[in-house]
Formats: structure tokens, C-alpha cells, sequence
């Protein structure tokens, strides 16, 4: 396995979804995505993450279908 890889998976035990909830909570005002057409904080992210996980699982996608 690429080193690399090794020292994120330590570093991030948590799945991204557990990560990205922790995050949420402790930083919720803080930016998390900035582009072209704006910024999102942490908290706005988390919460289109779980639109977008509801959207997926209503067209029947469930964890570890893919």
C-alpha cells in the first residue's frame, strides 16, 4: 500500500462521512469548499452531503451497492 495512503488512513480513522459530521459540528462556520462560484462552511457542506445521500438512497443506492 502507498505510504501516502497509510499516513491519511491514520490520520482520518473515521470513514469520510463520520469525518466530514465531526468536522461539521466542531467547525460549523468555518469554510470547507471554496471555488469558482463560492464557498460552502462546514456546516452547509454536511448538510447537501445528506441531500445528496437521501437522493442517492430514494433511487434505491445503498452502502456498499456499488
Amino acid at each position: 500500500m502507498n505510504s501516502s495512503f497509510e499516513s491519511l488512513i491514520e490520520q482520518y480513522p473515521l470513514p469520510i462521512a463520520e469525518q466530514l459530521r465531526h468536522w461539521a459540528a466542531r467547525y460549523a462556520s468555518r469554510i470547507a469548499v471554496v471555488d469558482a462560484k463560492g464557498s460552502l462552511t462546514y456546516s452547509a457542506l454536511d448538510a447537501q452531503v445528506d441531500e445528496l445521500a437521501a437522493g442517492l438512497s430514494s433511487l434505491g443506492l445503498r452502502s456498499g451497492s456499488m
